[in-house]
């Protein structure tokens, strides 16, 4: 009378309790990526629909003739081995705040973020889904973290390095775009979002004594990190400079393809366009940046080109990102690094 509880047999079998929930939630989450993925398809879909319609459709397909098969095979060459040479920068950032990497998991790791680019919504999911798989690689989970991130901040830095030289080189262009203040803005930005970002680390390690002990040790392993890369400033700025290297190598890739097809515009204004476009398909909409690339491309091009060829040159390119993906998730798929193994289970 006085025991409390459930009668034996009145009691739940525990595989009954949560037999609806699993199999209800996977289910759910797969209906919401396919949800996802089929609205930035709507979207991509819509705004490339606006930019065709703004210009001679006979015209952009005469250009994708005008392209030789070969010129279209070396600049997808181009862009796979200017993305080797990344996943090297990014292997020496994770490096450069002391966490080890090998070089064919490092290059492993960055063909599946690539191939993540093509249905997430942003750069930003590659890089996590690159990491996440490099955690597998390294004990020293927290620097190869903050080494993505660092890399992730040269790469935006590169972007908008290129972009200023090629306002400098074009100052006559300022009046036609409009877009110095657009520029300046951005900059404000990223330089407050940086100081921001590391005021609030400085005072998080000085409070990390009075946080919980596990988020305080993480919170001094990321100083610590930190403290590594800033005792060696020459190597952060040498990678960058590689970084820098590395967007204007895109920039002349696209160049060499836009002349193929007679998109005729000054060097130094490719070096200011393609760039704001490529900073304005990083928007998280559509399917990888398609739809919103060609739009501001057209857009910023009509003033000093043809608008036409504009979007003919960012569709091609955006067949070599396709076709350089598609061949990422290959490489991710089909090809096992034998060090693939974590440095944990090694020492084990």
């Amino acid at each position: 009378m006085g025991r409390l509880g459930p009668e034996p047999g009145l009691t739940v079998p525990p595989e009954d309790a949560p037999s609806a929930t699993p199999s209800a939630t996977p289910t759910v989450s797969v209906r919401g990526r396919w949800g996802k993925l089929a609205l930035r398809l709507l979207i991509s879909g819509v705004v490339l629909s606006i930019a065709l319609m703004l210009v001679d459709r006979e015209q952009v397909l005469a250009g994708f003739r005008q392209l030789g098969v070969l010129d279209w095979v070396l600049a997808l060459g181009a862009f796979l081995f200017l993305h080797a040479i990344s996943a090297l920068k990014w292997r020496f950032f994770v490096g450069l705040v002391g966490a080890h990497l090998p070089l064919t998991r490092a290059l492993h790791c960055h063909a599946a973020g690539l191939f993540a680019n093509l249905c997430l919504p942003s750069l930003i999911g590659g890089d996590v889904l690159r990491a996440g798989l490099a955690l597998r690689s390294t004990d020293r989970r927290t620097a190869l973290v903050v080494g993505s991130v660092v890399d992730r901040v040269a790469d935006l830095a590169a972007l908008l390095t290129v972009t200023t030289v090629g306002l400098m080189l074009a100052p006559w262009a300022r009046e036609r775009l409009g877009s110095q203040g657009s520029l300046i803005a951005l900059a404000v930005v990223l330089l407050g979002g940086a100081v921001c970002g590391w005021l609030a680390l400085q005072f998080a390690f000085r409070r990390a004594r009075r946080l919980p002990r596990k988020l305080g040790r993480k919170i001094v392993e990321v100083t610590r990190a930190v403290t590594i890369m800033r005792r060696n400033p020459s190597r952060a700025v040498g990678g960058y400079l590689v970084a820098v290297g590395l967007q204007s190598g895109f920039v002349l890739v696209n160049v060499a393809l836009g002349t193929r097809i007679g998109l005729e515009l000054p060097l130094e204004l490719w070096f200011l366009l393609w760039p704001l476009a490529k900073i304005a398909a990083m928007v998280p909409l559509g399917f990888g940046g398609l739809g919103v690339r060609e739009a501001a491309f057209f857009t910023l091009v009509q003033p000093f080109g043809d608008g036409a060829l504009a979007v003919t040159e960012s569709l091609i390119w955006q067949t070599v990102l396709i076709a350089g993906g598609l061949a990422c998730g290959a490489v991710w798929t089909f090809w096992s690094p034998a060090d693939s193994s974590s440095a944990a289970d090694r020492a084990s």
